[in-house]
């Protein structure tokens, strides 16, 4: 079984919930969730009625462990299979850990992190070692090693 120790994104996580979305400072605050709009058919998978995170396989029940859901802009190609709209919902904590995302101060920054929606679509492809679902994006600390995982399945927080 994978621990926190053996799984690495290159840097240490934030807080829970550090970032938070730009909608709900503008609207007063939140409870800490996303509301994805109309266009981007919720955010969700296809055929699947709760919000889903793009790089692990928990939603809307997890937040309190992993942060609230974040809306990113991404395109057509960036979004994983079964995702309609141009936007993808991934928990706070789970895309500062995804290793090529990372903090800035740049216009295009979106909730203050670059790369999220292409560390989605390159994580599309990559299964967990755990729970052998797709979106996992954190690798294992040994360079030789190719497993990869979602951060709340090496977190021991799922299966």
């Amino acid at each position: 079984m994978a621990t926190n120790s053996g799984v690495t994104s290159g840097r240490e996580p934030g807080p829970a919930g550090a970032v938070k979305r730009e909608e709900e400072d503008a609207a007063g605050g939140g409870a800490g969730t996303a509301a994805a709009p109309a266009e981007a058919n919720g955010g969700t998978h296809a055929g699947s009625p709760a919000k889903q995170c793009a790089l692990c396989p928990l939603g809307e029940a997890a937040e309190e462990a992993l942060g609230p859901l974040l809306e990113f802009r991404c395109t057509a190609k960036q979004r994983p299979q079964g995702v309609a709209g141009r936007v993808v919902l991934v928990h706070s904590l789970c895309a500062q850990w995804a290793p090529r995302a990372h903090y800035s101060e740049e216009a295009a920054a979106q909730h203050s992190l670059l790369m999220v929606p292409d560390e989605v679509q390159r994580a599309r492809k990559l299964r967990c070692r755990l729970c052998r679902k797709p979106g996992a994006a954190m690798g294992c600390e040994e360079r030789t090693c190719q497993q990869t995982y979602h951060l709340p399945c090496a977190m021991g927080q799922v299966g």
